[in-house]
């Protein structure tokens, strides 16, 4: 798992696109509380996405496509729209 900790606080983009990543989506995403764009596209997350996104109030862009999850998409995740 990815430690993000007060020093990931003021991060803005992350981007883990194409790394052949295989784990559960279920990260902690309390410490990207600045982040405005999320790129996890082509890797192999799996389960659901977590509710937490919602929490990323400056998110814009966050791409999840081309991985492994299931489940539905969070309706707390349409309160990132802009």
């Amino acid at each position: 798992s990815f430690p993000f900790g007060e020093g990931w606080k003021n991060l803005e983009t992350f981007d883990l696109s194409n790394n052949e990543i295989h784990q559960d989506i279920s990260i902690d995403l309390a410490g990207l509380a600045s982040i405005k764009e999320l790129f996890l596209s082509r890797n192999y997350f799996y389960g659901s996405i977590p509710n937490e996104i919602s929490s990323l109030i400056h998110m814009e862009i966050l791409h999840l496509d081309f991985n492994n999850l299931t489940g539905i998409i969070p309706d707390d995740i349409l309160s990132l729209v802009r």
